[in-house]
């Protein structure tokens, strides 16, 4: 191997952990928690800077308690699929309401699984 694809493959590699360690942070924040249906309230999408900002307000009852959650995101992941009026899955610590993983959160953490496979692979696939 030469050294640039060293440096390719460290950044790489990088990448993957990174992406991983995102992965577990989600999936063991979700085992600790219980799952409830939250509906979708309101859906804004802001644009300040030349930058869109979509955000998602979510409303859902744990014990006897209604709450009202947002979740802001930068990319519209699923902008065309979350509409107001529908209900998704969404896991909270019963303990704490603050705590909580939010559906968009919920539906994408598999994905940062497969993107860290994925940066495992490429190097060693192009830099044999």
């Amino acid at each position: 191997m030469n050294k640039d694809a060293t440096i390719v493959t460290t950044i790489f590699f990088l990448l993957a952990f990174f992406s991983f360690k995102y992965f577990l942070k989600i999936y063991n924040k979700k085992k600790r928690m219980i799952e409830v249906k939250a509906i979708v309230t309101d859906v804004i999408v802001r644009t300040t800077y030349n930058k869109k900002f979509y955000m998602y307000f979510y409303t859902f009852s744990c014990q006897d308690e209604k709450v009202n959650i947002s979740d802001k995101k930068r990319f519209p992941f699923f902008q065309n699929r979350i509409k107001i009026h529908d209900e998704f899955f969404m896991y909270v610590n019963p303990h704490n309401m603050d705590d909580y993983v939010t559906p968009i959160e919920g539906m994408t953490y598999k994905f940062y699984l497969f993107l860290s496979i994925l940066f495992i692979l490429l190097p060693l696939l192009f830099f044999k």
